[in-house]
């Protein structure tokens, strides 16, 4: 591809990423603001997320609500922005609503460009975005926006092979939902067999694929390891992280 190409390539995924921030951001806003016209005040689990920020927002990082599960990481990432923005529920439901939810569908968009680029990625971006079960959430205070946002970041730089960006938004990942340690796990899998698509495709029995793809793991054992280093610092990180400071117990708060 030549420089003028290039230009153009760079040109066009600029332009769709603009338009898909601006189609999806016009309801966002109106929705964001009927949300904290009709629900002021913080509905259902809101109240332990917001009492959990209201406690760092006045530096008291040391408080934590037995009621929330999940980690820290999401009201720390409230209390960088709380040091622009007033740290009121309404400007936490539009952190979720014009931060996270604009960086999940950017990275998702890149994700459909690089694997295959076409028109129809915007579109389906959209469809994705705009699914009830992700798109309601954007307007409350729940870790469901910030998990979904660097997962897609995650997915994004695995593909791109972009090991320190993937080592950092794992990280960022784990400390929002502990369940993100899934993804990381599966990510590292997958690198490895999109790798070898070619011998895993090969037709054959499927005991011969399940000794092909432990073949593949065993004899590459080397190459996966300091390829994956980053994401395995995060597990190690995070299991020493859980022992010292959650009794060795992957769910916080109440057992």
């Amino acid at each position: 591809m030549g420089f003028k190409e290039k230009k153009t390539a760079i040109l066009e995924q600029r332009n769709s990423t603009l338009k898909l921030l601006l189609y999806i951001n016009l309801p966002n806003l109106l929705f964001l603001y009927l949300f904290n016209s009709i629900v002021p005040s913080p509905y259902m689990d809101e109240y332990f997320h917001y009492n959990q920020f209201r406690a760092y927002h006045r530096n008291h990082f040391a408080y934590w609500d037995p009621k929330i599960t999940t980690p820290p990481g999401l009201y720390l990432i409230q209390r960088l922005f709380s040091i622009v923005i007033p740290g009121e529920l309404g400007m936490l439901r539009a952190i979720n609503c014009l931060f996270f939810s604009n960086v999940f569908i950017v990275y998702v968009l890149k994700v459909y460009d690089f694997i295959e680029p076409c028109p129809g990625n915007l579109t389906r971006t959209l469809n994705l975005a705009l699914t009830p079960t992700i798109y309601f959430f954007n307007f409350l205070d729940y870790t469901d926006s910030a998990s979904l946002a660097v997962v897609a970041a995650m997915f994004y730089y695995n593909l791109t092979k972009s090991e320190w960006r993937l080592g950092f938004v794992s990280l960022v990942a784990v400390f929002i939902r502990q369940n993100n340690l899934i993804w990381i796990l599966y990510l590292i899998v997958y690198r490895v067999l999109s790798d070898n698509r070619k011998v895993i495709q090969t037709p054959k029995s499927l005991p011969a694929h399940l000794l092909t793809v432990l073949r593949i793991f065993f004899t590459n054992r080397a190459q996966i390891l300091m390829q994956s280093r980053f994401q395995i610092l995060v597990l190690g990180g995070f299991a020493g992280y859980i022992y010292l400071m959650n009794n060795g117990k992957i769910v916080f708060g109440d057992h």
